[in-house]
């Protein structure tokens, strides 16, 4: 074997060793916890490429994403055009979609299926517990006041609170756009060994131990699981916005609620609280986004700004749980950039 091709062979294994060491201790864990319950890990391999086709379009902005530094950022002093048709016919098109794309994208897949299992197991693992403790902790950060009550009386009208609700919703999208961006990055990028590896340790120790050990449901729920009615003037509030402008949030609050308690046949797909993995991996995805320029990470910083607010505004955590996970994601993407600058450290 030539030298070019011990080189190739290594990045390979180096690019996917510890991301198939965190999945299986992730998945091994899992196991043992879910064994006590009658909840199997369900990975529903036949999902995994319809699961991905509504992030199609996010999919595309990776692939701009990708090109735009391809040409115009790791390649300098050429004309535009000669970079496109350099890049064109240099790029290993095959490498690039069967050794970094399709494998990364598995790997997330693998991931959420674990995540969903053990998360749709949350009440029978740990029952919840920990609402009324984080209310008090919310009300002991903001001198008394619940976190809704602040964002209300800045974000006050039906129109802001419909455009917190769609910069919400965009959150699932904004992750798929992030993961597809470091799934095309060379495999001895350390950014993109950073990423995955931040990524598998927020499902695996944020979104499932921690959720695990402090269980939670978060405000709209607190008043149906404890009869507590701190957050019903919110829950009323947000349903006299839904009459004139639609919220989402409200829908799919209902239909967790419908999952959970077993109503028409609504699969449960679960409910967790603490810590929030929308603040988590949108914290996440502005560290790695810092890494391509300050204007995409200052971008990102703003869109995590307004998931935080969105967070406690529509009723979905509390201020504590957006705190933990944004403490959550600086604690993996440092432990995880470490690693990745060893793991491809050139002797």
């Amino acid at each position: 074997m030539t030298a070019k091709g011990a080189s190739f062979l290594t990045s390979i294994w180096r690019a996917y060793l510890p991301l198939a060491i965190l999945w299986a201790a992730y998945h091994g864990a899992a196991l043992t916890v879910l064994d006590r319950t009658t909840s199997p890990v369900t990975y529903e391999l036949d999902k995994f490429i319809p699961g991905f086709l509504p992030a199609l379009p996010f999919f595309l902005f990776g692939v701009v994403f990708f090109i735009y530094f391809q040409l115009f950022v790791f390649r300098g002093g050429e004309l535009p055009g000669h970079k496109l048709k350099r890049w064109a016919f240099e790029t290993p098109w095959l490498q690039v979609i069967f050794l970094r794309f399709l494998p990364a994208m598995y790997y997330v897949f693998l991931l959420q299926r674990v995540y969903l299992s053990l998360k749709s197991s949350i009440p029978d693992i740990s029952p919840y517990k920990w609402d009324l403790t984080f209310l008090v902790w919310d009300r002991a950060l903001l001198f008394g006041q619940d976190a809704w009550q602040v964002t209300h009386s800045i974000f006050g009208s039906a129109y802001a609170a419909q455009v917190i609700d769609e910069i919400y919703i965009l959150w699932i999208y904004v992750l798929f756009a992030g993961v597809f961006v470091a799934a095309l990055q060379r495999l001895d990028d350390p950014r993109r060994t950073a990423y995955l590896v931040a990524t598998g340790l927020s499902w695996a120790i944020a979104g499932s131990l921690t959720a695990i050990l402090f269980s939670s449901a978060g405000p709209a729920y607190v008043e149906r699981l404890f009869g507590d009615a701190t957050y019903a003037p919110l829950m009323t509030r947000l349903e006299q916005i839904d009459q004139t402008n639609e919220l989402s949030a409200l829908q799919i609050i209902e239909r967790l609620w419908k999952g959970y308690s077993g109503i028409d046949g609504v699969k449960s797909v679960g409910i967790s609280a603490f810590p929030s993995m929308h603040l988590c991996m949108a914290t996440l995805n502005t560290l790695y986004a810092f890494r391509f320029g300050r204007l995409w990470g200052w971008v990102m910083a703003g869109f995590t700004a307004m998931i935080l607010i969105g967070s406690v505004h529509l009723g979905w955590h509390y201020l504590v749980d957006g705190l933990a996970g944004i403490a959550f994601a600086l604690l993996f993407w440092n432990m995880a950039a470490l690693f990745a600058r060893w793991w491809h450290r050139t002797d």
